[in-house]
């Protein structure tokens, strides 16, 4: 079960550049991966590119099956998109939602 998870994320894919990755570790979980493509950063445009990437460790109790795995992993993208939404927003050059802000994210 454990090799038939990290087999279900390793073959997504998504848009172009996006990495993933499934591995059955000893102890019966699976850890997953999810690594965006290089991107700019918003506070420094001269800085190089950030890949960015996301992990999660499903323990040996929870479920494993394709659906699951499928969740879990398109949340992880959800999660890194949602996260360069809210770097980059901006009004008029504030960015409210930041979540490298000050304050961090505004709820």
């Amino acid at each position: 079960m454990e090799e038939d998870a990290a087999a279900e994320a390793s073959r997504t894919s998504y848009r172009p550049g996006w990495r993933f990755s499934g591995q059955a570790m000893p102890d019966g979980s699976v850890s997953l991966l999810v690594e965006s493509p290089p991107w700019p950063d918003v506070s420094d445009p001269a800085a190089p590119p950030v890949r960015l990437g996301v992990s999660r460790l499903l323990h040996p109790s929870w479920p494993m099956d394709r659906s699951s795995v499928r969740r879990t992993v398109r949340s992880m993208v959800h999660e890194l998109e949602r996260h360069e939404a809210d770097e980059w927003l901006s009004w008029g050059g504030e960015r409210p939602f930041d979540p490298h802000g000050p304050a961090g994210p505004v709820p």
